[in-house]
């Protein structure tokens, strides 16, 4: 548009379920197209989970039923992560995580299992505490 940005016009019909791995794959490359790929981060495999990332920091959040299996977060800063697992706020191991591979510009993590309400925090920095 005249300001720089980038428009988008999508459609999905009534009733249609928004929680399938195409719709799911679509919105994260609608997402990336319209950032330009600058999101700092996003959950590149389909799992229910929350992330959020700033300064550096990525936390994730499992939001299903079930424990969290072979989940990748993409994220654009690479290199190695200290990775924190916390279960109902506790902490319950800290580790370092290495990038199992790159999607484009975004380098991308492989999480341990995640338990129900298990919550992980990916650090590169000392704001991450």
């Amino acid at each position: 548009n005249a300001h720089g940005g980038r428009i988008a016009v999508g459609s999905m019909l009534p009733f249609e379920w928004a929680e399938s791995r195409p719709r799911a794959v679509y919105l994260q490359r609608l997402f990336r197209w319209l950032s330009r790929n600058s999101l700092p981060a996003y959950i590149h495999s389909f799992h229910r989970a929350a992330l959020f990332a700033r300064n550096g920091c990525i936390f994730v959040a499992n939001l299903a039923q079930g424990r969290m299996e072979n989940a990748v977060v993409a994220a654009l800063e690479g290199g190695t992560r200290r990775l924190d697992v916390f279960v109902g706020g506790v902490k319950v191991s800290d580790s370092e995580l290495v990038p199992c591979g790159k999607d484009g510009a975004y380098f991308l993590y492989r999480l341990p299992v995640l338990p129900v309400h298990g919550e992980i925090l990916l650090g590169k920095s000392s704001l991450c505490k």
